[in-house]
């Protein structure tokens, strides 16, 4: 019952890392798309982020555009996706 108590939890963490991959390239993609509003746009992003989800985190300036860079390098939401799959 112990291992299958340990397989089940690294099941759903993997779950979550899944989703949460496929989270931070949206909102790379988000943020790409409105990048031309200027360079200050994710400084000020990550305070009003912070602002509208108060109990989330890792929506600082730095992760944010560690985020724009990941949907830049990877524009095509399919290979994230089947990327992703490939984690479990």
């Amino acid at each position: 019952m112990f291992v299958a108590g340990k397989i089940c939890i690294i099941v759903k963490n993997n779950s979550v890392q899944k989703n949460m991959l496929l989270l931070y390239h949206e909102i790379g993609c988000i943020i790409n798309e409105y990048k031309v509003w200027g360079n200050k746009f994710i400084d000020n992003l990550a305070p009003d982020i912070r602002i509208a989800f108060p109990d989330s985190k890792g929506y600082s300036v730095r992760k944010l555009k560690y985020m724009a860079k990941f949907a830049a390098a990877y524009p095509d939401r399919e290979f994230v996706q089947t990327v992703s799959a490939q984690i479990l």
